[in-house]
């Protein structure tokens, strides 16, 4: 059996029912939803973000003023022309990463300044937690579910708690996330986004076993296979490809930073 040939057989008994060709299509959003929708998001995510990485670098000068405009706009063409409703649709997705790159970009500029550190971890830090818990409370109590990630102001929220947290890492609510056991969370966090609906599925294989279990114990089941799954994702490989990243990448910001000091 050639590889020509066994590329569809495999691809085909995947609980998806896909072909090969149509995997590709997925994985840039063309295809009819019946894939992991959070894997295409990410892929479609990361080509553009790629993009816009080297086109941050590409410019010298008032970089971050470009790129504040460029994401304010595409934010407000998406919110005017209406966030899509397609599953694995980016238009859909677009403005909560873009929340964050925003953040970012505030967390440069001034995330080292006393005040602002002050302010941050000790007034907005607490005060956006606690309106960004009630705010998906009462969304999810609506039946909104996913769609919240439309209204741009919660999404501006979600922002300003990110800022908030790397400002004001020094608060107490700074290093009471910075405690070790929320600090692993937050690292296997990708992994425990990306990967359990697969391991739903690796598990369903195991449904006579599971089904006698009572209710929380298949629950627990299930959280300690995605935390043990996710933590080797992350271990084997998240960091290893960020080092090789940073590796590659800090030499050409040095370099870059140097043409512009002269």
């Amino acid at each position: 059996l050639s590889l020509h040939d066994a590329l569809p057989i495999f691809f085909a008994s995947w609980p998806f029912k896909l072909s090969f060709w149509s995997v590709l299509e997925h994985l840039v959003g063309a295809g009819s939803g019946r894939t992991i929708w959070t894997i295409s998001t990410e892929f479609q995510f990361y080509t553009v973000f790629a993009l816009l990485w080297v086109g941050y670098w590409a410019i010298p000068r008032l970089r971050d003023l470009f790129f504040t405009l460029v994401l304010l706009a595409a934010i407000a063409l998406l919110w005017a022309l209406g966030f899509s409703n397609d599953r694995i649709a980016l238009t859909g997705y677009f403005q909560v990463f873009a929340m964050g790159m925003l953040a970012a970009i505030a967390y440069r500029r001034w995330g080292e300044r006393h005040d602002v550190r002050k302010v941050a971890g000790y007034l907005l830090l607490p005060l956006f937690a606690f309106w960004l818990v009630m705010s998906f409370v009462a969304y999810h109590h609506w039946g909104l579910g996913r769609f919240s990630y439309h209204q741009v102001w919660l999404m501006a929220g979600i922002g300003l708690l990110v800022f908030a947290a790397s400002a004001g890492a020094g608060s107490i609510f700074g290093r009471i996330l910075g405690a070790p056991i929320l600090v692993w969370l937050g690292e296997i966090s990708f992994g425990i986004y990306l990967l359990h609906r697969p391991v739903m599925w690796a598990l369903g294989a195991f449904g006579p076993v599971l089904d006698v279990m009572p209710y929380p114990v298949r629950g627990a089941v299930l959280i300690a296979a995605l935390l043990f799954v996710s933590h080797l994702a992350n271990v084997l490989i998240e960091q290893p490809w960020r080092n090789r990243i940073r590796r590659w990448s800090w030499p050409k910001m040095t370099q870059a930073s140097t043409r512009l000091g002269r």
